[in-house]
């Protein structure tokens, strides 16, 4: 596997961890729901990272790494709880985010396989910032905010529970990579709303929710 953008293998890997953040927090740190009858407001307008060949590779390089999970952790998989289908299989009957010691282990598998991390399995912040350099050829707007995002991220990682199974801590520094992205939002891409300074607020105030990046893709069309 030879995925080439950093922030898409941080959001991709991100989105599952939203449902369970949302399971999770606390009152005063969920995000708002729009007003009835409305969507979202877009506050951080992201580009498209994920094309179809992209999203193809994507779904591969998921289903290999919980396939590989399954097979070494299964205690990490109680009855119910199903993984991706295979590449163009019919994906089964929703069951659920899967469990934040499953997304640690994902995200890891990941960066491990991507070449992101050293031989003692902790991440290589050398390697992350050379994959963030193919983010130029997409908007280079991004590319300052990305780089000291990783820099900040991969300096101070944050600390990863003892119970976790995988420990690398490649998931929490995802998320402080995307959660520095969208706080760092270049001024091109930001909407100066009363909504999206609120949901600024509400996430600075809140380390571990994650960004709602994705509403932006949710109804494109890729080709």
């Amino acid at each position: 596997m030879a995925l080439t953008n950093i922030l898409l293998i941080c959001v991709f890997t991100i989105s599952f961890y939203a449902n369970v953040y949302c399971d999770d927090a606390a009152d005063e740190c969920r995000p708002k729901p729009p007003e009835p009858g409305k969507e979202r407001e877009v506050c951080c307008k992201i580009p498209d990272l994920i094309k179809k060949k992209e999203g193809v590779e994507m779904h591969t390089a998921l289903h290999e790494c919980m396939e590989s999970l399954k097979a070494n952790h299964p205690d990490l998989f109680p009855e119910g709880l199903s993984g991706p289908p295979a590449p163009g299989a019919r994906p089964p009957h929703p069951r659920g985010p899967p469990p934040i010691k499953v997304i640690e282990c994902i995200q890891e598998c990941f960066f491990n396989n991507s070449g992101l991390m050293t031989a003692d399995m902790k991440p290589n912040s050398e390697a992350i910032l050379g994959l963030a350099e193919n983010f130029v050829e997409t908007d280079k707007d991004w590319k300052p905010i990305s780089d000291e995002a990783i820099k900040k991220c991969t300096a101070s990682p944050p600390k990863v529970k003892d119970d976790a199974v995988c420990k690398s801590g490649a998931h929490q520094i995802s998320l402080c990579i995307v959660r520095e992205a969208y706080l760092h939002c270049p001024p091109a891409h930001w909407t100066e709303s009363e909504a999206c300074k609120a949901e600024k607020a509400l996430m600075e105030k809140c380390e571990d929710m994650p960004p709602p990046f994705f509403p932006y893709n949710k109804h494109k069309k890729h080709h």
